[in-house]
């Protein structure tokens, strides 16, 4: 009939991921005929975080059923790693499902360097993050920094990014990414400034990278400067519309 659908063709339009629909197929008939204006229960599968837990202080921004937000301290990796096995976040973030009795997944929506500290948001299962990518939720992005006297107001850097050669450095290249930031004074210390960062897409280190092409790179990152003075790069602000809600969030740490 015209009204009716397959239940697989359903759930594709309500955003769920191939990878989802998948493991859903274990308990439903993908191929059953179902009426889109009438409710219909899924149940979604449980999700579990196979990372080592690890027991260490979780600073917790904001939290629901669906989703978390947490403040991540510098020196500490996101995810685990040979060289970082239980001292990152995600193993951190175990121990708290873990305490709770939570059955939760573990889907960064946003990552952070080892040495930049600040705001991450979280997905607790694997069709939330599928919300964000399928509703294609904007996310407003802000760093604040400290650079070497920053000779801008305001000023939007435009400029495609590439790995450089085989290390972890990333350098302009016009056959890189596509990467934008806009960058504002917020005030002058001495002879260096304090810079807010707005990010409009997520390139590995793109503050960084556009940061040195402006002649103005973060005090103390060794990697695109001189290891002089205290690195400092906080993700401090997240605004966003809530995947299931609709209702805008937004947060700022007290820097």
């Amino acid at each position: 009939k015209e009204n009716q659908t397959v239940l697989q063709d359903l759930l594709k339009d309500n955003h769920f991921s191939k990878d989802l629909i998948k493991k859903l197929k274990l308990n439903y008939d993908m191929y059953s005929i179902v009426n889109p204006s009438e409710e219909i229960d899924i149940i979604l599968p449980e999700e579990e975080t196979d990372v080592e837990p690890s027991i260490f202080p979780l600073d917790i921004v904001y939290e629901d059923e669906y989703i978390l937000v947490v403040n991540k301290p510098q020196g500490l990796s996101t995810i685990p790693s040979i060289r970082h096995y239980k001292d990152n976040l995600a193993s951190i973030i175990k121990n708290y499902y873990n305490l709770r009795n939570l059955k939760a997944g573990l889907h960064f929506i946003n990552r952070l360097d080892k040495d930049t500290q600040g705001l991450i948001l979280i997905a607790k299962h694997q069709y939330i993050q599928s919300l964000f990518v399928k509703k294609e939720i904007e996310i407003t992005k802000k760093y604040l920094t400290f650079v070497k006297h920053f000779p801008y107001d305001e000023i939007i850097v435009e400029q495609p990014i590439a790995r450089y050669l085989d290390t972890n450095k990333r350098c302009i290249d016009p056959n890189g990414e596509y990467a934008k930031t806009t960058f504002k004074k917020i005030s002058d210390v001495y002879n260096h400034s304090i810079v807010e960062a707005t990010l409009h897409t997520g390139r590995t280190h793109q503050i960084r990278v556009h940061l040195q092409y402006l002649n103005t790179p973060i005090v103390g990152d060794e990697l695109y400067n001189e290891k002089e003075g205290d690195f400092f790069l906080c993700s401090y602000y997240l605004k966003f519309n809530h995947p299931v809600t609709d209702e805008q969030l937004e947060f700022k740490l007290d820097i």
